[in-house]
C-alpha cells in the first residue's frame, strides 16, 4: 500500500500570536524573517503592545522642542500603564543635552550646549538603563548638518554614528558638499569618509533618519532619497515614486518612515494619507500599500502598519486608521515640537560607564 505523507500542517493565527508575543525581541526579528504572514502579524499595533507587556519592552517617542528658548526632551507612549519602571528621560546625564540621534535599538547620541568659550560635550547613553559614556568630539569644527546612529550589535556593544556637516566654503552653484564623518565603537574614535557631493537642489529635508535594509536614509527636498550604508559606507541617490514626484499639488508633503521593517513614504494631500512601500530595495520598485483619511494633524510617522503618529496643536494623537481607538497624549502648550524620535529599548545592560 502506497503510504501519502501529508504536508505539516498551518498552526492557527492565534497560537501563532500567542507564542510569539512571548519571544525576546532578538528571537522576535528572527521571526519577522521567517515569512510574511508572521512579519506582518508582528507589526500589528496589538501585536507591539501585548509583546511590551509581556518582555517589559518600551516602545515610544522622544519629542524634542524649543522650550523657554532651549531645547528639551520629554517621552511620550501610547499607554503609559505598560512602563514597568520609570519614564525614560535623560536627567541622569551630567548636563543638558539635546539629542543628536537615537540608535534602532535605544542608545542616544546627545551633546551639550557649548557656552562662553567652553566646548560641547558629546554623549552616548542608554536611558532605560541610565547607562552613559563621555564622547570624544568631532573632528569639523563645522555646524552639524545630519546625524543618525545605528546600533550593529548589543553583545558585544557595535554601534556607529555618522556625522555631515557642511563647509559653506565648499559649496558651488552647480553642487552641494557634505562632509561626513563616522565614530565606530570598536576603534572609540571618529574617521574621514568621503564627501557626500549632490546637485544644489537635493537638500535634506528635515525628518530623522530612517534605518532599512542596512542603510541610514535621508529624504532630501528634489524627489531622492539618500542612502548611506553602513558598513560598506557609501551612499547612493534612490528615486521616489514617479507618481509623487510629478504631482505638483501644493499642499502636500512627504515623509520617510519605515513600514513593517521596508522604507516608507507617507505622502499627505489634504485629508487623505497615501502609504508607499519599497518592495523591491534593490529595484526600487515602489507600490501604495494602503490610502486613508486623517483629520487629525500632520502625520509625523507609523508607528505600528496600523497606528500612525499625528502631531496636533499641544496634542499627541495615536491614529488606528483600521478602525480601532486612537489614543491622545497631551503636551505642555508652550512645547513646540522640533523633532520627533522613535525609542524602542529593552533594559538589559550594554556596559556603557562614564
Amino acid at each position: 500500500m502506497e503510504i501519502v505523507q501529508n504536508p505539516s500542517p498551518t498552526l492557527p493565527e492565534e497560537m501563532i500570536f500567542e507564542v510569539l508575543m512571548r519571544v525576546t525581541y532578538e528571537t522576535l526579528k528572527q521571526c519577522r524573517l521567517t515569512c510574511k504572514r508572521w512579519n506582518h502579524l508582528t507589526y500589528g499595533s496589538t501585536f507591539i503592545h501585548l509583546h511590551c507587556q509581556r518582555t517589559g519592552m518600551v516602545n515610544g517617542y522622544f519629542i524634542q522642542a524649543f522650550e523657554k528658548y532651549r531645547k528639551n526632551s520629554v517621552f511620550i507612549c501610547q499607554d503609559s500603564s505598560l512602563l514597568v519602571h520609570e519614564s525614560p528621560s535623560l536627567g541622569f546625564l551630567p548636563e543638558r543635552v539635546k539629542i543628536e540621534a537615537i540608535s534602532n535599538e535605544g542608545l542616544v547620541y546627545c551633546v551639550s550646549s557649548g557656552y562662553n568659550g567652553v566646548k560641547p560635550r558629546y554623549y552616548v547613553c542608554k536611558p532605560t538603563t541610565k547607562e552613559w559614556v563621555k564622547m570624544p568630539n568631532p573632528k569639523t569644527k563645522f555646524l552639524t548638518y545630519k546625524t543618525a546612529m545605528i546600533l550593529l550589535q548589543s553583545k558585544p556593544l557595535h554601534y556607529k554614528i555618522v556625522r555631515f556637516s557642511e563647509p559653506q566654503y565648499r559649496q558651488s552653484r552647480r553642487y552641494f558638499i557634505i562632509l561626513c564623518e563616522i565614530f565606530d565603537s570598536a576603534s572609540g574614535d571618529w574617521k574621514w569618509a568621503k564627501d557626500i557631493k549632490l546637485a544644489m537642489p537635493d537638500f535634506l529635508n528635515d525628518g530623522v533618519a530612517v534605518y532599512a535594509k542596512g542603510a541610514i536614509h535621508w529624504l532630501t527636498n528634489c524627489g531622492k532619497i539618500l542612502a548611506f550604508d553602513v558598513r560598506s559606507e557609501k551612499w547612493k541617490l534612490i528615486s521616489l515614486p514617479k507618481q509623487l514626484v510629478d504631482d505638483n499639488y501644493e499642499s502636500c508633503s512627504k515623509k520617510l518612515v519605515q513600514h513593517e521593517g521596508k522604507l516608507a513614504i507617507l505622502y499627505e494631500k489634504g485629508v487623505k494619507l497615501e502609504i508607499w512601500v519599497m518592495e523591491n530595495y534593490f529595484r526600487e520598485a515602489w507600490k501604495i500599500e494602503e490610502v486613508v483619511v486623517n483629520s487629525y494633524g500632520s502625520v509625523i510617522d507609523l508607528f505600528a502598519n496600523d497606528v500612525a503618529l499625528v502631531l496636533g496643536y499641544d496634542t499627541v494623537t495615536w491614529y488606528n486608521f483600521h478602525g480601532g481607538n486612537s489614543t491622545k497624549c497631551k503636551v505642555h502648550r508652550y512645547f513646540y515640537p522640533h523633532n520627533v524620535f522613535p525609542f524602542y529599548s529593552d533594559f538589559e545592560p550594554v556596559f556603557l560607564s562614564g
